[in-house]
């Protein structure tokens, strides 16, 4: 039987099941971290990298307007 909490390995706290994204390839089939964690992880990441986010997508942009194919798919 799955427990009803689990540990996050970035915060250290313990917490409900439902405060971990899924994902099928752990053993539990949740994340290491909490979704708290992760949404600060990603906007602290995308405010330390958003110049480079915002070339990579008008690079990919005038891509597409010349009909080639995307970078990444």
């Amino acid at each position: 039987m799955k427990s009803l909490s689990k540990v996050c390995t970035r915060c250290h706290k313990t917490k409900d099941r439902d405060c971990f994204t899924r994902n099928s390839r752990t053993r539990d089939g949740l994340q290491a971290w909490c979704k708290t964690c992760y949404k600060e992880y990603s906007a602290a990441w995308y405010t330390h990298n958003s110049k480079r986010v915002l070339e990579e997508k008008k690079k990919q942009y005038a891509r597409l307007k010349h009909g080639q194919p995307p970078l990444r798919q």
